[in-house]
């Protein structure tokens, strides 16, 4: 059973020259009892 599931998220900062793609076109499901842990430098600014 399917407890969370985005498709082709994105999420864009600024434009032109200067568009940042912090996320692009990222897609996910997890599962009942699955666990799951997101690393980086900004772990807490997603």
């Amino acid at each position: 059973m399917k407890i969370l599931e985005t498709k082709h998220l994105k999420k864009y900062y600024g434009q032109g020259d200067s568009l940042v793609k912090a996320v692009d076109d990222v897609s996910i499901s997890v599962e009942k009892g699955e666990f799951v842990a997101k690393a980086g430098k900004y772990l807490l600014e997603l």
